[in-house]
């Protein structure tokens, strides 16, 4: 993204550092600035965010933040705090209606009339003209601006060009049908597909948060606009723009996620900044309408001092902590978690029962049971499964008699109006049994009181443990592990979608901190015993023995297109199965291998591999060894033969007894045929090869050439190989000599004939013949130039 030092210096106080202070500091803690440039008297900086802050950095706030964080320059709260539209009256002149919540969370709506359209002042042209924006007027210029500011896009449509029933405008968000047809703002015609968001108002006027339509167009005649903020589901806006083929700004940030409580916000900046630019003394904001069904809580996230300790591997302490969430402009509070959830259960006493009620919906105006658990834990920053099942899974076993409170009761009631009696983990670890059915819970008050949601009462309520109805049959008892440390509880600025468990505060914290100045630290030396794991050790001594024997290594996918068991989730088409066998793979790799084998300089190919393999019952073990040449099958399956008898004496097990031999390929169950041997008890030590080297292989074709040469008695094969060589230049990359014969002239002198397999191939291209040509009559030239030499 680019952004503009000018713009930056709006949030700011003080004055900022130099742009290189800056840049430096972006990328050590932030986003890699990939450059900055002087531009008409400001200076630009070409950002890259990453998706995981796009939905708040998208923005020259986001950034503006970051560098108050990072450097401790002070903002300036007034341009910088966001504040929601307030005191408008409901509009009678526009109505939201036909939206699915899903594909469109809120789409909010602001009604001014009786504006003026005209050219942007300086300033604001100038200011987007240094991120590349055209100015258009006044109007579309300040919904441009208020995009780049704080990330929200925005769109404005003419009110007298809409569509209106008795004086009112109906919008609506929905998918498009297939053909139909839209001119959008920069007057191209798109017959969309099936599928895409639109804008609705009695047909498509706009492709919801990518493009508005030509059809209602900002213009020197608008007098009266209807001002758009909207929140789309990013998966669907992603999946229009790939549709299309059109990408925009507003695509940009509505595909990366953002906020829908962004919406009122960018609708009062855009308020403020139509009547400073584009008021006249008629102006009136007529009213705004919000579609947002389900309105969720801000997030709290929580982490101890020992867990940041764990992660980061930096000794901090209380004070240090403190400090750095107050440069993140993170609000929290240090709380003991034990008292704010029995004290919290204790306050919403008598909220009504809702079943399936959400966590971050309906809390905490209604709870079922297992929801009124999630969330106490939640406001004491401990985030813990949503299901009754699941947190009975997720907390470790108590016994009644160490129950505190603050811990976790589980019941059967016995009740099964709704079937729910659960057996198994649902979203926690899915498919883990429990030996009793469990579907209720409570929190434990002390003093034999628990805490529960219950749909008899239709509330919260309190009872004695003892003589509770749904407590009569309890499950067990649970304590979840993190209750017991004073926790760091962190109210998350709703546009931080990044902060959602834990681990993003802990890593928000070493980032402030500074990754550059986390020192590195021995690990701790460990008491625990090592062990060797059975298949290992002998697999290693049975691969020890083939490479011993001139055999390689192989290692093949796991994942095939045929097999006894199918993949849920296969990572490719033709991958949807697991491997039944090792032998289908080792053939196909033979074949392959055998057909380069000239540029490996093999005369044949002697491969092995140990994996495991898959059918309807169980997995295990198994050993594949292979030979192929140009010798007849038996004689093949002799030399397959003859190594597994090898491997066998060494390993003393006969594994001819768990295989067979087909084709020159030996395939046997290796785990069943060690079962009998003794545990190892020693390591095998690796040993270092430090003279190894590593050639990327080139992908283009090599090329085959014989060359057979007589030379004079005494003439050996390496001074024919050495001119060669030398002759067949860097594209050479073999050269093996594969017959030898004497002959005596008619005059009785001896001749000695040399026969060379020479292969070619090139990094970069595929050889010609017309090189292959030039190549091998330059040898044959070398070579007949010598006293008694001849090429054949």
């Amino acid at each position: 993204m680019l952004i503009s030092y000018k713009w930056l210096e709006r949030y700011f106080d003080e004055k900022l550092p130099e742009a290189e202070k800056i840049s430096s500091a972006l990328t050590m803690h932030s986003f890699e600035v990939e450059s900055f440039e002087a531009v008409e008297g400001d200076t630009v900086f070409n950002i890259k965010i990453l998706p995981d802050r796009a939905h708040d950095c998208l923005s020259h706030r986001g950034i503006a933040r970051e560098i108050s964080v990072i450097l401790g320059t002070r903002l300036n709260k007034e341009e910088y705090e966001l504040k929601p539209l307030s005191g408008i009256p409901e509009s009678k002149k526009v109505t939201i209606n036909y939206i699915d919540q899903k594909i469109c969370p809120r789409f909010s709506a602001l009604v001014i009339e009786n504006i003026k359209i005209k050219e942007s002042p300086g300033w604001l042209r100038e200011i987007l003209k240094s991120i590349g924006q055209k100015s258009i007027n006044n109007v579309v210029d300040i919904t441009n601006y208020v995009m780049f500011s704080m990330g929200q896009p925005l769109h404005a449509y003419d009110l007298s060009r809409l569509n209106q029933k008795d004086g009112v405008i109906d919008f609506g968000v929905r998918m498009s049908q297939k053909g139909e047809k839209l001119i959008t703002l920069d007057g191209k015609e798109y017959e969309m597909p099936g599928g895409l968001l639109v804008i609705e108002n009695e047909g498509a006027v706009g492709i919801a948060g990518i493009k508005g339509g030509n059809s209602s167009r900002i213009d020197e005649n608008t007098k009266s606009i209807v001002i758009e903020a909207a929140n789309f589901n990013p998966v669907a806006v992603r999946k229009s723009s790939k549709a299309i083929g059109l990408r925009t700004d507003a695509s940009i940030r509505f595909e990366n996620d953002i906020s829908p409580k962004l919406t009122l916000r960018a609708l009062e900046m855009a308020r403020g900044l139509v009547l400073e630019l584009a008021s006249t003394k008629d102006t009136i904001i007529e009213g705004f309408a919000d579609f947002y069904p389900i309105r969720r809580s801000d997030y709290k996230v929580g982490v101890s001092l020992e867990e940041i300790k764990k992660i980061t591997g930096i000794d901090f302490d209380d004070k240090e902590i403190k400090k750095i969430l107050d440069r993140a402009l993170l609000k929290y509070e240090v709380i003991n978690p034990r008292d704010v959830i029995v004290s919290l259960a204790k306050e919403n006493l008598g909220k009504p029962y809702k079943y399936g009620a959400s966590v971050t919906a309906d809390a905490p105006n209604a709870f079922d049971c297992s929801s009124f658990i999630s969330w106490l834990y939640a406001q004491a920053g401990i985030s813990i499964p949503r299901i009754s099942i699941d947190q009975y899974i997720y907390g470790a076993e108590i016994s009644r008699e160490k129950t505190k409170p603050g811990d976790l009761v589980f019941c059967n009631t016995h009740r099964d109006n709704r079937g729910v009696f659960h057996r198994k983990s649902i979203e926690f670890l899915p498919g883990t049994e429990v030996t009793k059915p469990v579907d209720h819970d409570g929190i434990y008050l002390g003093n034999g009181e628990v805490a529960h949601s219950t749909e008899i009462k239709g509330k919260i309520i309190v009872e004695l443990l003892d003589e509770s109805d749904s407590f009569k049959d309890i499950v067990g008892f649970r304590r979840v592990k993190e209750i017991d440390k004073d926790r760091y509880v962190i109210s998350v600025p709703f546009e931080r979608l990044d902060l959602r468990q834990p681990a993003d505060l802990i890593e928000e914290i070493a980032r402030i901190y500074g990754y550059e100045n986390i020192k590195p630290k021995k690990l701790e030396e460990t008491s625990a015993e090592v062990f060797t794991d059975k298949n290992s050790y002998y697999a290693d001594l049975m691969k020890d023995i083939l490479i011993g024997e001139g055999f390689s290594e192989i290692i093949s996918y796991s994942f095939k297109n045929n097999g006894k068991i199918e993949l849920l989730n296969p990572i490719a088409s033709d991958k949807g199965f697991l491997r039944a066998d090792l032998k289908n793979s080792m053939h196909d790799l033979l074949e392959f291998n055998f057909s380069n084998a000239e540029l490996l300089g093999l005369t044949e190919v002697k491969v092995f591999e140990v994996g495991t393999i898959f059918n309807s019952k169980a997995e295990h073990l198994s050993l594949a060894v292979a030979v192929k040449n140009n010798e007849k099958q038996k004689v093949v399956d002799e030399a397959v033969r003859a190594v597994i008898s090898k491997i066998s004496d060494d390993l003393k097990i006969d594994l001819m007894k768990f295989g067979v031999i087909e084709g020159g390929i030996y395939e046997g169950d290796f785990e069943k045929a060690i079962k009998n041997l003794p545990e190892p008890k020693e390591v095998i030590k690796f040993e270092s090869r430090p003279n190894l080297k590593f050639k990327t292989p080139s992908v283009y074709p090599f090329v085959l050439r014989d060359v057979a040469v007589f030379v004079p008695n005494g003439i050996s094969a390496d001074e024919v190989f050495a001119i060669i060589k030398k002759e067949g230049g860097n594209l050479l990359t073999r050269v093996r000599l594969f017959d030898v014969f004497e002959k005596t002239t008619e005059d009785g002198e001896k001749k000695i004939s040399y026969a060379f397999r020479l292969v070619f191939q090139s990094q970069s291209r595929t050889l010609t013949d017309e090189e292959m040509n030039t190549i091998m009559e330059r040898i044959n030239k070398a070579v007949n130039a010598k006293l008694n030499w001849q090429v054949r």
